[in-house]
């Protein structure tokens, strides 16, 4: 759609910013010129560290301003897929409680922590 391969819509929305996630991006800097500079330097870490030329002065006083945070989002909009994760069965008990709750119009996570909490933290 924005013509930027999926290994770089994380940059795209960077700079763009994403308000699903209310995540800021570059003032000015709409998804359409977003995937501009994405095309023409490819990372945000290369525009940034260009010197922006032919682009509008507006637009690299905004880029240069918000630089922190166009780099924090491509922090937080990368997908961590290197986690060591352990798989914990679900406690018997807990199941039943679950199950009990449901026709109940009470969140069953809110009472679950009151009753399982203890054994969450240990």
């Amino acid at each position: 759609e924005y013509g930027v391969p999926p290994t770089l819509m994380t940059q795209l929305r960077a700079l763009a910013g994403d308000s699903s996630d209310t995540i800021p991006g570059c003032p000015n800097c709409g998804l359409k010129t977003a995937a501009k500079l994405v095309k023409l330097y490819g990372t945000v870490e290369k525009l940034l560290a260009s010197n922006m030329a032919g682009l509008a002065k507006g637009l690299t006083a905004n880029l240069r301003a918000s630089e922190q945070q166009v780099r924090l989002n491509v922090h937080l909009m990368t997908l961590v897929s290197d986690l060591s994760l352990t798989f914990v069965h679900p406690d018997e008990n807990e199941k039943i409680a679950v199950n009990l709750l449901q026709g109940v119009d009470v969140k069953p996570d809110r009472l679950k922590s009151a009753f399982f909490g203890a054994l969450v933290a240990a």
